[in-house]
């Protein structure tokens, strides 16, 4: 949801026209004086932590010791019909293939 609310940002403040009102993204003068790098340091850095950790919530309701253990069986999409597949199912795992590979390609 934080990555959709980022992107409901950029495209709602008009940060692709200039415009951005945090400073970051606009040559503006004005609007870069609104930038505090004091202050923007820390909320990157609580949001970063926020994420850690949401992810590893994440992880651990799907079964997973850890997000890194996270694998497209954990993940569930639900289809038009109602029911649900995983996502291993509905976007196979694609091993690259060498040509001395003897592993069939699933």
């Amino acid at each position: 949801m934080r990555s959709v609310g980022i992107f409901l940002l950029l495209v709602g403040l008009g940060i692709s026209l200039n415009t951005c009102p945090t400073g970051i993204t606009t040559h503006n003068k004005s609007l870069q004086n609104g930038l505090d790098v004091k202050n923007k340091t820390q909320r990157v850095m609580h949001y970063a932590k926020n994420i850690q950790h949401d992810v590893g919530v994440i992880a651990h309701s799907c079964g997973a010791d850890a997000p890194h253990f996270l694998r497209r069986d954990h993940c569930r999409i639900v289809q038009p019909n109602g029911l649900s597949i995983p996502l291993s199912e509905l976007h196979p795992y694609v091993y690259p293939h060498t040509p001395d590979d003897t592993r069939s390609v699933a």
